[in-house]
């Protein structure tokens, strides 16, 4: 299995935490990126950083389009 970038891939986030969110049974979740690695471990965390770093977004507009609750921001 190979990732890539939170919002670039084929997993439709919008449905999953709508669905999530219908549930009323979820606080949190759990998503994984799984970049390939590197030529370094060096090398291998930071593009999981980068990842993650450019997900937080992703994931806030995506939670913020599609639950109920207000989503707000630290």
């Amino acid at each position: 299995v190979q990732g890539c970038p939170l919002g670039q891939g084929q997993l439709p986030l919008e449905q999953v935490l709508a669905a999530v969110a219908r549930s009323g049974r979820c606080g949190s979740a759990i998503l994984e990126t799984w970049p390939p690695p590197e030529a370094s471990e060096e090398a291998t965390l930071a593009k999981e950083l980068d990842w993650a770093v450019s997900g937080l977004p992703v994931i806030r507009n995506t939670i913020a389009r599609t639950t109920p609750a207000t989503f707000t921001t630290p």
